[in-house]
């Protein structure tokens, strides 16, 4: 999937330090608009975020966009943002992982504990194996050493 994003932003050595400043002032921008609280009874102020995803990210050669979560103490994490018609396009169900979510450790919001992982079988129900196991790893690749990390 071919993603824009809204994220953290580095210093473009080509570019003076003015041009910088305006690309920060511009991101803050947008990291503030994409990533603000509303009130479920003030969905109307999603508006200017709407606007400027169709006028600036909507286009033939992005699928979506990416955008830090709202909860995230230092915007780390990843929300991403794309029609349904991109989601069948690119997107194919593989399976599901169980987490326990544990008391928070040193820095981080939380900590979450994998449990098991489960796919789809045959008979279209889901068939379910430890997190850690061979047929886990083989679906959904070897990052057992991601699975337990905390949200700082």
């Amino acid at each position: 999937m071919r993603l824009s994003q809204i994220h953290d932003i580095h210093d473009i050595a080509e570019l003076t330090t003015e041009e910088n400043i305006k690309r920060r002032i511009i991101h803050d921008f947008l990291l503030t608009e994409f990533s603000k609280v509303v009130p479920s009874n003030k969905n109307y102020l999603y508006k200017t975020s709407i606007l400027i995803y169709e006028q600036f990210f909507l286009n033939s050669q992005i699928d979506g966009f990416g955008y830090p979560p709202i909860k995230s103490r230092f915007k780390t994490g990843y929300n991403m943002c794309f029609t349904e018609e991109k989601a069948h396009e690119n997107l194919s169900f593989i399976g599901l992982s169980g987490y326990k979510i544990l008391p928070n450790q040193i820095g981080s919001q939380f900590t979450a504990s994998p449990l098991f992982d489960g796919f789809l079988n045959e008979n279209k129900t889901f068939s379910f194996y430890d997190y850690d196991s061979e047929i886990a790893r083989n679906q959904f690749g070897d990052y057992a050493h991601l699975r337990s990390m905390g949200l700082p």
